[in-house]
C-alpha cells in the first residue's frame, strides 16, 4: 500500500459541510499498513447472501484490514470485522485459501472458529489498537461517520415520522438508523430519509416534515413539476427526491415512492421475499 502525500480536493456536502481527504496519519487505522505487501484477500456479502459486495478482507503480510459498507456507512477495521457490523455481514473463503499471517493464525480466522467456524461473525478486539503494532494485531477497530456528532433534526413524537417508519419498516430487513441527525431507512443501503433540505443562494431551507427517495428518471422529473416535491441538498444530484408530508398527503402514494426506492436499492432476493408477499 502506497501513501498519498498530498489530500485530495475538497467537495461540497451540502447542509453537512465540505469533505476534505487528505494523507493518512498516524496513528490511523491505514497509515499502518502503508509498504505492507498484499498476500490475500476475501470478499464480504450483505445480509442474507445478497449478491452484492459489501466490503473486502485485505491479508497483508502484517495483518488483515476490513474495509467495508453498512448503508451509508464506512467501516475499518484492523484484524477481525468487529462485532457492531458482524450480523450484517457474510466473508467468503480467501482467494488464495490463506489462514495465517506470519506463522500466526489470523484474527478473522479466530474470530471464524469462536462461532461455531464458516463465515466470520466478528470478534470483540482492542478499539484503540493500530496496524503494526505487534503487540496488538488482530485486535479490531472500526471508524464509522455516525461516530461523529451531528445535531438531531427531528422530534421522536412526530406523528408524521411514525407514519413513515410504519410503512419504512413493513419492508424485508428494513432497518432505521440516524444518519447526520435525521432517520434513514435502510437494508445494505439507504432507500429512505425522514425530512431534507433544499440549498437556496447559499442558505439551507429545512423541509422536516418529508420523505426523501430515489426513484426513476421519469419518475422524478413528473413529481418535480409539483409545488411539493423539490430537489434534496446533497442527495439531488444522486437522482433523489424530496416530497412534503401535509394534510392532504396521500399515504397510499408514500407507500408506493418507498416501494419504488426500496426496488431500486434492496437487491433481488429482497425484492423477491417483497413480491412473495402479495397476492
Amino acid at each position: 500500500m502506497r501513501a498519498k502525500e498530498e489530500p485530495y480536493r475538497p467537495y461540497d456536502m451540502g447542509e453537512h459541510g465540505e469533505t476534505r481527504v487528505g494523507p493518512a496519519l498516524r496513528p490511523g487505522i491505514l497509515s499502518g499498513f502503508v509498504g505492507a505487501g498484499l498476500v490475500d484477500g476475501a470478499v464480504i456479502i450483505g445480509p442474507d447472501g445478497d449478491l452484492s459486495c459489501a466490503g473486502l478482507v485485505l491479508r497483508f503480510d502484517i495483518g488483515d484490514l476490513v474495509v467495508g459498507t453498512l448503508g451509508d456507512e464506512w467501516v475499518l477495521a484492523v484484524g477481525s470485522i468487529p462485532t457492531a457490523v458482524a450480523p450484517y455481514w457474510t466473508m467468503q473463503p480467501f482467494v488464495r485459501g490463506s489462514s495465517s499471517v506470519d506463522g500466526r493464525e489470523s484474527a478473522v480466522r479466530r474470530s471464524g472458529a469462536a462461532n461455531g467456524g464458516g463465515d466470520v461473525r466478528g470478534g470483540e478486539g482492542d478499539t484503540h489498537s493500530r496496524a503494526g503494532d505487534a503487540g496488538h494485531r488482530g485486535a479490531a477497530r472500526m471508524w464509522l461517520p455516525s461516530d461523529m456528532p451531528h445535531p438531531i433534526m427531528f422530534d421522536e413524537a412526530d406523528p408524521v415520522l411514525g407514519r413513515v417508519r410504519t410503512l419504512a419498516l413493513a419492508f424485508p430487513d428494513a432497518a432505521e438508523k440516524v444518519s447526520h441527525g435525521r432517520p434513514a431507512f435502510f437494508t445494505t443501503k439507504v432507500f429512505a430519509y425522514y425530512g431534507g433540505s433544499v440549498k437556496v443562494d447559499g442558505v439551507y431551507h429545512q423541509h422536516d416534515q418529508s420523505v426523501m427517495v430515489l426513484v426513476d428518471p421519469e419518475e422524478r422529473a413528473a413529481l418535480l413539476t409539483e409545488e411539493r416535491c423539490f430537489v434534496p441538498a446533497y442527495l439531488g444530484a444522486s437522482g433523489w427526491v424530496g416530497v412534503d408530508l401535509t394534510d392532504d398527503t396521500s399515504w397510499d402514494e408514500v407507500g408506493e415512492l418507498l416501494d419504488a426506492s426500496y426496488r431500486l436499492t434492496a437487491g433481488a432476493r429482497r425484492i423477491a421475499r417483497l413480491d412473495a408477499r402479495r397476492p
